[in-house]
């Protein structure tokens, strides 16, 4: 079977390349890096759920006991509201339990 590398001086830098992306994102550090929104900002928010979306990743602030995040999947795979119903009877207090999903029929 061929080496991998031809030469010690080709896994030297394969070696340096690889270190210098593992580094990049501690050198860089929070500030250099564009903000959460943008980031995550692939589609428009105000197409489809997208606004509902954003406001509870984004606006939401208060307590969220089980959040189901996934693809359209999940929309009916998980009966939300029957999870919150059971988890509330166990709890003994209200909870609360959101889905935030997309897919592909919204695009």
């Amino acid at each position: 079977m061929r080496p991998a590398f031809s030469s010690t001086k080709q896994a030297a830098a394969f070696a340096l390349l690889l270190l210098v992306l593992l580094v990049l994102p501690v050198v860089m550090g929070k500030n250099l890096l564009p903000p959460r929104k943008q980031i995550y900002a692939t589609l428009n928010w105000d197409s489809a759920p997208y606004p509902w979306i954003r406001n509870q990743i984004f606006e939401e602030t208060n307590d969220i006991d089980i959040a189901f995040v996934g693809s359209s999947h999940i929309i009916y795979g998980i009966n939300t509201p029957y999870v919150q119903t059971k988890l509330s009877e166990k709890l003994g207090r209200p909870s609360v339990v959101r889905t935030i999903s997309w897919g592909g029929g919204w695009l």
